[in-house]
């Protein structure tokens, strides 16, 4: 039987799929969204910034106390996610700085540099246009940096520029946030998957069970299928229940079929039984006359005998040697007579539960032309039959005589009428079998015949004569051995062939 796959891979990969797929659009979007609002604050703290030092440093660049300037930067310095910080004068020269120890190349040159792509914020507190701030993105010491410039007395004094790292802040808060928020979620579906691994199990078990249940009714193994109770009052309870009640009903129903099985093999075979012994004693019948003649023939002979050597007894002298001859030809009619009683107690007897035995075609044909002899010479027929070998093959004696004798009582019936009348019985060594050939003067079967010739009382006999049951029982009789029964239509004549092999023929009849 193939192997099952099991439904788990089925249940369990779609639903991990899915829960992977569902983690990865929370993650990605909480990303986006943690990101957005970092980037609003970082925005939100460098304008805060960028505005208070805008209004303190207007009366310290109106009296150009560079000195005051620098310490009024330093304190801004060291909040956390400022890069540097920097003003520069009406004419765009940076006046003060937090740069260590020069001003790095890469802010001169954007400085000087217009076509940097930049673009404006609104004060968010205020949202006046006119307190605009430019943000663009500078590369500082290898990393990326949001630059945010606001001008100082509307840009009359100069402006303030505040480097935010911003993608540094993403790396050094978003990251470890979604780490810990990423791991939660995943710790969540690992749960959520072992109590759908684990359901899944309950649900599968009592289904894998209905499921062997069902290959062992595929295969009729009824008497052996036991299903465990299922207690859970669902669909699953509710299904193996009232398989349970189906699996009782089918073990009752088979134990039922099986007793009215053997009751009606029994019967059949009572049956069969009774049509064989009916075709034997229609054999019989059929025989009677020739039988009786055959028994006669002998009582004649030895009623002449005793005679003949009652009056040797009466003699005054007795000769012996006439009375001895008398006495012996008297015991070979009765062992004549002997011999035919007990071929008829043979035939008469049920062969059928006889074992297998090794037998030789030799006697076969002998007991069977001790029952047809007499019948064909009073109906004037001639019965040839070449010197048969004593060939050995496995067989049932009294099965074969009876169908030998029914081939022969047909030829008999079948050409009785004829002006040229013969019957031949041959017997061939085909190495691995052993043929007998039936042949008579007839001129052959016609197909449509032929068709039907071996069906149960078919008979082209007239009513009262045949009882259309011996070849019916002759072809069973010989497909019990492994053999064959067939008409030879390439010769000239009405021919059956009947083939059965030598050995096995014992397994064959046990099968």
């Amino acid at each position: 039987m193939t192997k099952l796959k099991s439904i788990r891979p089925k249940i369990f990969l779609p639903a991990v799929t899915i829960n992977l797929i569902i983690v990865g659009l929370t993650v990605n979007a909480f990303y986006r969204t943690f990101s957005t609002t970092l980037q609003h604050e970082m925005e939100s703290k460098g304008i805060a910034i960028a505005l208070s030092l805008s209004q303190s440093a207007q009366e310290i660049l109106l009296t150009k106390d560079a000195s005051a300037i620098q310490g009024f930067l330093d304190q801004y310095r060291s909040i956390p996610g400022i890069a540097y910080l920097y003003i520069e004068d009406e004419n765009s020269k940076i006046v003060s700085h937090t740069f260590t120890p020069f001003i790095p190349d890469s802010i001169l040159h954007f400085h000087t540099d217009l076509t940097t792509e930049q673009r404006e914020l609104v004060n968010p507190q205020t949202q006046k246009k006119s307190e605009k701030f430019k943000l663009r993105q500078i590369t500082y010491k290898g990393a990326t940096i949001d630059d945010l410039e606001a001008p100082i007395l509307g840009g009359i004094l100069g402006r303030v520029h505040v480097g935010m790292g911003i993608q540094a802040a993403k790396k050094e808060t978003l990251m470890p946030a979604i780490l810990r928020v990423g791991g939660f979620i995943f710790g969540v579906i690992a749960i959520g998957f072992l109590l759908l691994y684990y359901s899944i199990r309950r649900v599968i078990r009592p289904i894998k069970e209905l499921s062997i249940t069902a290959s062992a009714l595929a295969l009729n193994h009824t008497s052996a299928i036991e299903i465990s109770p299922y207690h859970q009052n669902d669909e699953i309870g509710e299904l193996t229940s009232a398989f349970i009640i189906m699996v009782k009903r089918l073990q009752d129903h088979s134990k039922n079929l099986e007793e009215t099985v053997e009751k009606r093999t029994q019967e059949l075979q009572e049956s069969q039984a009774t049509v064989v012994n009916a075709s034997k004693l229609s054999a019989l019948g059929e025989m009677a006359g020739s039988i009786a003649h055959e028994i006669n023939n002998p009582l004649t002979i030895i009623l002449g005998h005793i005679t003949r050597v009652k009056k040797l007894l009466t003699a005054d002298t007795i000769d012996r040697e006439k009375a001895t001859e008398s006495i012996e030809k008297s015991i070979n009619s009765v062992s004549r007579i002997t011999k035919i009683i007990s071929g008829l107690r043979t035939f008469t007897r049920d062969g059928g539960a006889d074992q297998f035995a090794s037998i030789t075609a030799k006697a076969l044909i002998e007991e069977t032309l001790s029952f047809s002899t007499e019948r064909m010479k009073s109906a004037g027929i001639e019965l040839i039959v070449p010197e048969v070998l004593p060939i050995h093959f496995d067989a049932q004696f009294i099965q074969l005589s009876q169908v030998f004798i029914n081939f022969l009582n047909n030829a008999h019936d079948a050409i009785e009428d004829l002006s040229d009348k013969w019957i031949k019985l041959e017997v061939f060594d085909k190495q691995s079998h052993v043929e007998f050939r039936i042949t008579d003067s007839g001129k052959g079967i016609p197909i449509e015949i032929q068709e039907k010739l071996f069906h149960p009382f078919f008979t082209t006999k007239p009513i009262g004569k045949g009882t259309g049951i011996g070849l019916s029982i002759s072809m069973k009789i010989i497909e019990l051995h492994a053999g064959s029964i067939n008409i030879d239509n390439s010769c000239a004549n009405t021919c059956f062939v009947i083939s059965i092999p030598k050995i096995r023929a014992v397994q064959a009849a046990a099968s």
